[in-house]
């Protein structure tokens, strides 16, 4: 049966009765406070968990950018030809990631507003 480190440094030290009590009585309060902080640790844990489990599961991406996509169908006579094929080639973090951002920017604006506004003066 292993013995415990504060039973054996009671054994060694010859202690007064009042400096033994109050030895017991703080390795007492170290246990539960240390069983406190571990059971909160879990629960922290388990909900923390549990958030990130509801949250994830409750965004619908997909469904917001068919959404978007849509709205941009239905708005399509208010842009210029080629615009929603543009943005639906940009999607792509590749491209975004191979060329520099100026270039993917005028190449948007370029598609999508007038002559006017894409000139390369105005980015």
């Amino acid at each position: 049966m292993k013995k415990w480190i504060i039973y054996e440094i009671l054994k060694r030290a010859p202690l007064s009765l009042k400096r033994s009590r109050n030895l017991k009585i703080f390795a007492t309060i170290a246990i539960v406070g240390v069983i406190l902080s571990a059971t909160l640790m879990v629960w922290a844990t388990f909900t923390t968990i549990s958030f990130l489990t509801k949250t994830a599961g409750s965004l619908n991406v997909s469904e917001k950018i068919e959404q978007v996509t849509e709205t941009l169908t239905e708005k399509q006579s208010l842009l210029q030809p080629g615009c929603l094929n543009k943005v639906h080639s940009m999607l792509n973090l590749a491209q975004w990631l191979e060329r520099p951002l100026q270039q993917n920017t005028r190449e948007l604006k370029e598609a999508c507003l007038h002559e006017d506004i894409a000139t390369p003066s105005a980015i």
